[in-house]
């Protein structure tokens, strides 16, 4: 498979290492980096809270967009409560996109709410608009409903292993001039019935931590796999690809992504994909990254 310019990564804060040393080793293959910003919820709350560690990611993606990668920024919260269709929520992204084409040239907002794709196709329309892959759109007539809000599609992750559906979706997504991703390495659940619920905690955690809580949910799936603790459970209750299997997916998608951005350690999983072979647990290469539960070796996978 043709990589070049096709992965997906998240941006990372450096510890063990710069999102900009992994591009000496990959950039050749990296399309698109995706980005949150300061203060705005998006599908991974906001993680992005230091005005230090802001500064510092625009620096790294000044970088990166000099080595002609496009950059994505994350507008993706399932939820942004009661202020959601307001004016005040509509120019507060508007503020955001303008701030970060300051600094950079920005190429694609992704976005879960149609009122977020909405301001960005009003006032930006030269930036491609994403429909995020927490929408869940895994069919024709679901990209249909909201084709007219979206430039591309990052699909359903439970159409990873329906290659007969997925590839259904892309003819026609491809049919109507527009681009189809999706995500890889994710350790969801399969049709995980308490995926909004947990979504909608993620766009509220910094309203969260305020309150004493009742309860603590770090996701059902926890729960479950430590309940049900075997391969077969592993493989048959997720929708990750392992990258030996990345190569059937070259002609279907245009951007394949990978979740890096909370990931312990992001540059292994973009080699992995990048060298379409992994000799470890696959599970370590997910997120959530369920290697602590069981080992699973590619051999188990691809039978």
């Amino acid at each position: 498979m043709n990589f070049k310019r096709k992965l997906s990564i998240g941006y990372f804060l450096p510890e063990k290492y710069s999102i900009c040393e992994c591009l000496e080793h990959y950039g050749e293959y990296i399309g698109e980096v995706y980005f949150p910003v300061k203060g705005i919820a998006n599908g991974r709350g906001i993680s992005i809270f230091d005005a230090n560690d802001e500064k510092e990611m625009l620096e790294e993606l000044k970088i990166i967009e000099a080595a002609g990668i496009k950059l994505n920024l994350l507008l993706n919260a399932n939820c942004y409560g009661g202020e959601s269709l307001s004016k005040k929520f509509g120019k507060q992204i508007k503020t955001a996109v303008e701030k970060a084409c300051e600094f950079i040239e920005l190429n694609i907002v992704t976005a879960s709410s149609l009122f977020v794709a909405s301001v960005i196709k009003e006032n930006f329309n030269k930036l491609e608009v994403r429909a995020s892959v927490n929408m869940n759109i895994g069919s024709v007539n679901e990209v249909r409903y909201v084709e007219d809000y979206f430039d591309s599609f990052c699909v359903a992750r439970n159409l990873n292993r329906k290659m007969d559906e997925l590839q259904t979706v892309s003819n026609y997504i491809h049919s109507k001039g527009k681009k189809i991703s999706i995500l890889a390495n994710s350790g969801c659940l399969l049709n995980c019935p308490a995926h909004t619920f947990h979504d909608n905690l993620v766009s509220h955690e910094n309203e969260l931590v305020m309150h004493e809580n009742l309860m603590a949910f770090k996701g059902v799936c926890w729960d479950f796999y430590a309940k049900n603790c075997t391969s077969k459970d592993f493989i048959e209750n997720s929708t990750w690809i392992t990258p030996e299997q990345i190569s059937l997916y070259s002609n279907m998608v245009d951007y394949i992504k990978l979740a890096t951005r909370v990931h312990k350690n992001p540059g292994k999983v973009i080699e992995a994909y990048v060298d379409q072979q992994y000799d470890g647990n696959v599970l370590g290469l997910m997120e959530p990254d369920f290697s602590s539960y069981h080992t699973i070796k590619t051999k188990d996978v691809l039978v």
